[in-house]
């Protein structure tokens, strides 16, 4: 084996792992914002520990998206926010294209 094909190697490996730390990071703040919209719909009490924290993890997320739509009440308490789904959606985009980046700057390994 020669440095060369390690070092493709080794960039291989990096590529992969970069990537999957990226999807690893936006899976979790898709759940938390999945997990938002849910307990909004469905009127969950802010009360309650879990959905307090839940609504504070998921609010700094939703800052860049906050006043794109209103959000809906729909009575009892809860309320249809569609700045989240749209924040899911970006934030799926965002992790799509910082892959392709990656992708980019990163050469692909190739046998010898």
């Amino acid at each position: 084996m020669t440095g060369t094909f390690l070092e493709k190697d080794l960039m291989g490996d990096l590529m992969g792992a970069a990537i999957y730390i990226i999807n690893v990071l936006i899976g979790l703040i898709q759940v938390v914002l999945v997990l938002r919209f849910i307990l909004r719909l469905f009127g969950a009490s802010p009360a309650s520990p879990f959905v307090a924290w839940v609504l504070s993890v998921s609010q700094s997320f939703l800052y860049p998206f906050a006043g794109i739509f209103p959000t809906v009440p729909l009575g009892a308490g809860s309320a249809l926010e569609i700045s989240t789904i749209v924040a899911i959606i970006a934030y799926a985009i965002f992790g799509y294209i910082i892959g392709l980046i990656i992708r980019a700057l990163i050469p692909p390994v190739t046998p010898l």
